[in-house]
């Protein structure tokens, strides 16, 4: 049975220190991380890994094998990147449709107008040019 008394301060200095220094060293180099849309695109997609002489895996190509298309999006029912992939709708514009229809879904192409600020006519007939609905099943 191993002595305890044989242990000096060194050692429990070891044994303190090194655990923190591991901690601090993984916090200053922390290992490469993927962003979520790299690693989770949207549908399906086929990802290309490729191979560093030093061992390491990095993602060269990620190629998606559908895009969003702006005739499928229903204005009362998309998300925020489905509202993004309309013409002449960025990413402000969708965060206000999206607000906007929390308090209430829009009931034609005309109340969308007047409650969201930047959907002009114009824009409002480019969606409609390129077959953005309003409602689902019943409506335009």
């Amino acid at each position: 049975m191993p002595v305890l008394s044989n242990l000096n301060v060194n050692h429990f200095r070891m044994l303190i220190c090194l655990p923190l220094l591991i901690g601090v060293w993984s916090a200053i180099f922390p290992p490469q991380a993927l962003h979520i849309s790299q690693a989770w695109p949207n549908g399906p997609a086929t990802l290309v890994m490729s191979r560093a002489e030093s061992d390491r895996y990095s993602l060269s190509e990620v190629s998606e094998h559908h895009k969003l298309a702006a005739n499928r999006v229903i204005i009362n029912e998309a998300s925020h990147e489905e509202l993004m992939a309309c013409p002449g709708i960025g990413s402000k514009t969708a965060t206000l449709i999206i607000k906007e229809r929390a308090y209430g879904k829009f009931y034609d192409w005309r109340d969308l107008s007047s409650r969201v600020k930047g959907l002009s006519n114009s824009k409002i007939s480019r969606l409609q040019d390129a077959g953005v609905k309003l409602h689902g099943v019943s409506g335009n």
